[in-house]
């Protein structure tokens, strides 16, 4: 029998392929998420899309919109390409968790007003 206080020592060889990824959502090569940019106590996001590997402040593939917390009217805090965004998304680019929340509040109307002809400039009298 085994005595107190020993343990049976096993010793597992794993290589890095496999040990699975904790992360949220799925592992895919394109995410749509922010980049913060502005300056201390007054944050300003860039909607991007970027390649899942990269770091937050790392090499975009494509600027998507914009997130302006600090905005005092919240329909004008956030700008989006609502065509690009919808592209990026039928090719399989996964939204992070707040850009989802943004999207599902905006792209309606980020749709609307591209579809939406410019107003006409008043003919000079």
């Amino acid at each position: 029998g085994a005595k107190r206080g020993h343990f049976l020592r096993v010793s597992i060889y794993l290589s890095a392929t496999d040990i699975p990824r904790f992360s949220k959502g799925a592992n895919v090569a394109v995410r749509i998420r922010m980049k913060r940019m502005g300056r201390k106590h007054r944050p300003y996001y860039r909607i991007v899309a970027i390649d899942s590997r990269q770091p937050n402040d790392g090499r975009t593939l494509e600027d998507l919109g914009t997130f302006d917390p600090m905005v005092k009217n919240k329909e004008n805090r956030v700008t989006l390409k609502a065509d690009r965004v919808k592209y990026w998304i039928s090719v399989g680019a996964l939204p992070s968790e707040k850009v989802q929340a943004i999207l599902n509040r905006c792209l309606k109307k980020a749709e609307e007003a591209a579809a939406a002809p410019p107003a006409p400039a008043p003919a000079p009298a």
